[in-house]
């Protein structure tokens, strides 16, 4: 039977996703997540664990290897998706939504005056300043142009975030409100994968 600190490291790279990225969402350093994997750090907290086995879109059972299978993940088009209840979207592999087959989550709709398609957990606080913090749900209204200022639900090459966007004559800039987090900046011509999912309509806080 593998060991936790093996587990870890085994779904991080199936998953595709970097020592830095399982980092940051956690709220780690990066070097104490590759002493994690490690297994440097034998009490690993629980919290990371839970958070580590989020991101990846496995149980907690499966890293400490309770469970022999991972859960099975279900592929999301978001373009073809049209619930009468609210998506909560959840991880992101190879510009692809997915979520546990077995307890797809969805907010029930019946008082959502926005008229919002989707919901995600803000995973940072990267827009702490426009009061989404991290564990917030955001509400998304499906949308592919925004106009200026507007907080969008994007893909930047693979990866998932909120930012505000601004348009400038032959540039496309990506701000969050946190002084932490620098700002994105693609020149119009440039070749880029960057997918708008929609705007942020409301947020849920945590508390």
């Amino acid at each position: 039977m593998a060991l936790l600190h093996e587990n870890i490291k085994y779904i991080r790279l199936k998953r595709g996703y970097t020592l830095a990225y399982m980092a940051d969402n956690i709220g780690i350093t990066e070097a104490t997540m590759q002493r994690i994997e490690s297994g440097y750090i034998k009490n690993v907290k629980y919290e990371y664990i839970v958070e580590i086995a989020r991101i990846c879109n496995v149980t907690p059972q499966f890293l400490f290897g309770w469970e022999l299978e991972e859960k099975s993940l279900k592929k999301v088009d978001i373009e073809k998706f049209d619930p009468s209840d609210i998506l909560l979207l959840d991880n992101l592999n190879n510009n692809e939504f997915i979520i546990g087959e077995e307890n797809a989550d969805y907010l029930n709709n019946e008082n959502n005056d926005n008229k919002a398609e989707y919901a995600f957990k803000a995973k940072d606080n990267s827009m702490i300043g426009a009061r989404i913090e991290k564990g917030d749900i955001v509400f998304i209204k499906k949308q592919d142009s925004l106009n200026n200022g507007d907080i969008a639900l994007l893909i930047i090459e693979n990866e998932i975030t909120l930012k505000r966007i601004f348009y400038e004559k032959d540039k496309i800039i990506l701000t969050s409100e946190n002084p932490n987090y620098n700002p994105i900046i693609f020149e119009k011509n440039q070749s880029i994968n960057l997918k708008i999912i929609g705007k942020i309509i409301s947020v849920l806080h945590k508390f």
